[in-house]
């Protein structure tokens, strides 16, 4: 069995860091929220870190204020 760590929660903030954290607590590898800018760097950092990116994912974030009439309101989630 693989942990992987995800990084939705994380921000906007390169990689090299959570890259870090996650070989140190033994995770396997990443899986990459759409805040997060890849570049070769970024990919660079991740190897290094001696862990992998598994998956490119986008979660949309329930906890988000979204006002009514919009596209992403909970009244619209099946579409969003």
């Amino acid at each position: 069995m693989q942990i992987d760590l995800l990084t939705n929660c994380l921000g906007d903030q390169n990689l090299a860091g959570p890259a870090r954290w996650a070989a140190q607590n033994r995770l396997a590898a990443l899986e990459v929220g759409p805040s997060i800018r890849l570049d070769p760097s970024a990919s660079q950092a991740v190897r290094h870190a001696g862990v992998e990116i598994a998956a490119l994912v986008f979660c949309r974030d329930r906890s988000a204020t979204v006002e009514e009439g919009s596209s992403c309101a909970p009244s619209a989630a099946p579409h969003c």
